[in-house]
């Protein structure tokens, strides 16, 4: 099969974007390896102050967006909210968010319930293996089972490495 369309850089060669990967015709015994040390970049860190809402929802209330032209691979995600008020309690997940998904995707179960005893909401990720974030989407937390009706400050960080593309 010949080639289907020209390539558009390195996002076309690993196949990341809808559409798949671009058609060639290779000889089946036709192998190699990509080097993408020189493309991914030292380890940064995403931080992001500001209230998580007040209600459960399967949206990110607080969180960072991966800008256009590249990719994150996430090391660990972590948020922690100030001293929960009185009358309020809550459990905290993260997730991700696409630009065609308007529900937040949980990397695993919740935190356990956070009551309102002068504590910290805390919850975090470290992946294995990093998690790839693409451009647009949103990293961050939301609430599961969340009581009460006040607003408070939360945290995000998030660990990554950026790659150009």
């Amino acid at each position: 099969m010949p080639l289907q369309k020209q390539f558009s850089g390195l996002p076309d060669l690993l196949g990341l974007y809808t559409g798949g990967a671009v058609q060639l015709d290779l000889n089946p015994e036709l192998t190699g390896t990509i080097d993408m040390l020189p493309f991914i970049e030292p380890p940064r860190i995403a931080h992001v102050d500001g209230t998580g809402g007040v209600a459960a929802s399967n949206l990110i209330q607080r969180g960072v967006t991966v800008p256009p032209g590249e990719l994150w691979l996430v090391r660990t995600v972590g948020v922690q909210s100030v001293v929960i008020p009185v009358a309020n309690t809550g459990r905290i997940n993260m997730g991700f968010q696409t630009d065609a998904v308007a529900v937040a995707v949980p990397f695993g179960p919740p935190s356990v319930l956070n009551a309102s005893s002068g504590g910290f909401a805390t919850h975090g990720y470290i992946f294995p293996d990093p998690f790839v974030a693409r451009p647009g989407w949103q990293i961050g937390m939301f609430w599961v089972g969340r009581t009460g009706a006040t607003n408070f400050f939360v945290h995000v960080d998030v660990y990554y490495h950026r790659v150009k593309i």
